[in-house]
């Protein structure tokens, strides 16, 4: 007789209730990851143990930011399920990317239908692979040129071929079509004489993939650099942006709903 002891309602208020906790402990997460990622900081230790001193730099940032905030102290570590702390590697990763491919789709959409170039070079980096950097170039509704990073990605060696084979698969992941490139820059060539854009791309890679990280995967190492390079493209995107996108990537324990994603 009573509806607010039914258990339809009962349910309905758990799940309600666990939602808004899940996307508080997440969105704590994000920022922290997003901050670490304009840094150009590593954000996994060691040694995350319970027992460790340094667990790394993001759990060491989600400490802090929880003893700052007494709203998120509520829903992490001791105060979160033990199978939904949401700082596990493979959270970061997903929220890292994400981070990348929403950066870069903001960057597309800036270019619009325009027409554009592309400047590319290659080093090794830390573990002695070789990384191709793609950079766009194209001049923006304001007139202005820009030049910023598409991505790298690792090529098994500098022949034509493997070039071309790297740049159409880069091509095709973002969805840019051959037909609107007016302009190929190669290391070397006359018309890249400073252009200083690819030779920043590497500086920044060696910071990021440094002798302790060298370790890191090639997806990882592109993620982190992409959006290290283009900060003020990230630093506009909003959270519910990248959470959107990443309760889209795959199944999560749980769902948030489109209502609460769009607050």
């Amino acid at each position: 007789m009573n509806q607010k002891q039914s258990i339809s309602h009962v349910i309905s208020s758990q799940s309600s209730s666990q939602q808004k906790i899940y996307r508080t402990r997440l969105t704590a997460v994000l920022d922290c990851t997003r901050f670490l990622l304009m840094q150009g900081l590593s954000s996994r230790g060691h040694d995350e143990s319970k027992e460790s001193l340094n667990k790394g730099n993001l759990i060491k940032l989600l400490n802090w930011y929880a003893t700052c905030r007494k709203k998120i102290n509520e829903v992490l570590f001791s105060n979160a399920p033990g199978n939904d702390q949401m700082t596990s590697p493979n959270i970061h990763k997903d929220l890292v990317n994400c981070c990348a491919v929403e950066t870069i789709r903001s960057m597309i959409n800036e270019m619009g239908d325009s027409l554009f170039s592309i400047l590319v070079d290659e080093s090794r980096d830390n573990s002695v692979k070789e990384q191709m950097a793609v950079v766009l170039r194209f001049v923006d509704k304001s007139g202005q040129v820009k030049e910023p990073l598409l991505g790298i990605c690792h090529i098994a060696d500098t022949c034509a071929q493997s070039l071309k084979d790297a740049i159409d698969a880069m091509f095709s992941t973002h969805g840019l079509s051959i037909s609107s490139l007016r302009g190929q820059g190669y290391d070397g060539a006359s018309n890249m004489s400073a252009t200083a854009s690819v030779e920043r791309v590497f500086s920044a890679m060696n910071l990021i993939k440094n002798d302790l990280r060298n370790k890191m995967g090639d997806e990882m190492l592109n993620d982190n650099l992409v959006v290290y390079m283009e900060r003020d493209l990230f630093m506009k995107l909003e959270n519910e942006t990248i959470l959107q996108r990443f309760q889209n990537m795959r199944p999560r324990r749980i769902q948030l709903s489109k209502l609460a994603i769009s607050e």
